[in-house]
This record gives C-alpha cells, structure tokens and sequence, in this order.
C-alpha cells in the first residue's frame, strides 16, 4: 500500500538530479569547419571540437589535425582553436599544407566558427592577422574576421595580392555591442596555382577596452611618478 508514494518520491528525487545535472553541465561550444570550393563541392559544415573556450585554465580547445582532399585541394594537417582569458579571447586556424592539384588555378573558401565566448563584452579590441609561406608566390588570399554572426561586427578584410613566398598581414579595429555569448568567425579565400603548395595561419583577438576610470587613473599617477623620481634625485644630489 506504501509502494506508490515511496515511487512517486523516487521518481521525483531521479528528476531532481536529473535536473541538477543538466543546469551543472558545462555549455556546449563547437569547433565547426566548412570547406568548399568555387565551382565545387562543399565539405561540411563539419564538428571539429567540442569543448569551451575557457577549459583547461583558458587553454581552451583545439582541434585534432585533420587531413583530406577537397574537391582539387588537398589538406594535410590543418586544425583550428579557441581559447579565453581575462585578458583575450582568440580564435585560430591553421594549415600546414594546402596544394591544388589541379592543372589551373582553383579558389577555396574555409570558413570556422568559435563559438560560446562570454568575455570581453559588450565592446572589445580586435586584431586580425594572416600570414603563411607559399612555394610560388602566384596565389592570393582574404581573411575576413567577424564576430557574433557570420559577416556581423566584421573587420575589414585582409587581402594579400599576390601571396609573394611568405606574407605576414594584420589589421586592427574596434567591435561594439558584443552580447555573450558569441562566436568569432574567420573566412578564408585562397586561390592557388595548378600545383602550388600554401601554409597559412589566420588569427583573431579580442582584448578589454580600458575603463575611462582606469585610463583617468593612470593618467593622475604619471606625474606622480614624475614627481617620486624628482624628491630621489634632490636626496641623492643633498
């Protein structure tokens, strides 16, 4: 008779933990790749990580390497990463071969997603940079980097024509009304030579805005200092 009460407490003490489980698990950040080129197929979009981009003590996540051939591209050992600090939240991709196997120019597009970043909000610094090494320099590239949705908050975009054997590119600016969390996209164009081989890494960082009190603070405490090293060089001069 005691049976049903003592099964509705069960069920109502699983659900609670249930419940407590749910709300405890940490959120859900992917790593999402998507591959395509012009005028060929599109791979993806494809998982690469899950994760968050505050684990391991604001080491954040990483892909593994992943490797494949991509319509007339091959890939070898590309991966892609975000991590969080208080001091900077950043997303990276890199290559560390692209070779077009075709016997003419072809056009590849990768675009990444980092997403679940809470910090630095609602306004923030950012810096964008692309560089790499080809084996003909004939090829050219764009990196466009954006924040929240794909092509919102964006940065104007890097544009390196053409490659030349090494290349190192990097363009700063401001992004406002940042919401958490958000996701930092990176899209990179290349168009390659029939056979050329290209490594490439593409970054972006978002750092805090001073506070004015903080920047008003050090403007105050600079002749302070000014003020400290004048009374030592009388005391040492007495």
């Amino acid at each position: 008779m005691h049976l049903q009460p003592i099964r509705k407490l069960a069920m109502l003490a699983g659900m609670a933990g249930l419940a407590t489980l749910i709300l405890s698990a940490p959120a859900r950040a992917d790593i999402i790749l998507t591959v395509s080129e012009t005028g060929g197929p599109t791979v993806g979009p494809t998982v690469l990580a899950v994760g968050s981009p505050t684990d391991n003590g604001g080491a954040g996540i990483a892909s593994p390497a992943f490797t494949g051939t991509f319509g007339d591209f091959a890939i070898t050992n590309g991966s892609a990463g975000e991590s969080q600090t208080t001091s900077l939240s950043q997303a990276f991709q890199t290559a560390l071969n692209i070779h077009n196997n075709g016997t003419v120019a072809h056009t590849l597009t990768i675009t990444f997603e980092a997403s679940k970043f809470t910090a630095p909000v609602p306004n923030a610094n950012a810096l964008s940079s692309f560089s790499g090494t080809t084996t003909t320099g004939a090829g050219m590239g764009s990196l466009i980097s954006s924040f929240q949705t794909l092509g919102g908050h964006a940065l104007p975009t890097q544009t390196v024509n053409p490659f030349g054997t090494s290349f190192n590119n990097s363009i700063t600016g401001s992004v406002t009304g940042l919401t958490a969390p958000f996701s930092i996209f990176q899209q990179v164009t290349l168009t390659l030579a029939a056979g050329e081989d290209l490594n490439f890494t593409a970054r972006t960082q978002l750092s805090p805005v001073p506070e004015p009190g903080t920047i008003a603070m050090a403007l105050t405490a600079l002749p302070l200092f000014g003020l400290g090293a004048w009374i030592r060089r009388r005391r040492v001069q007495a």
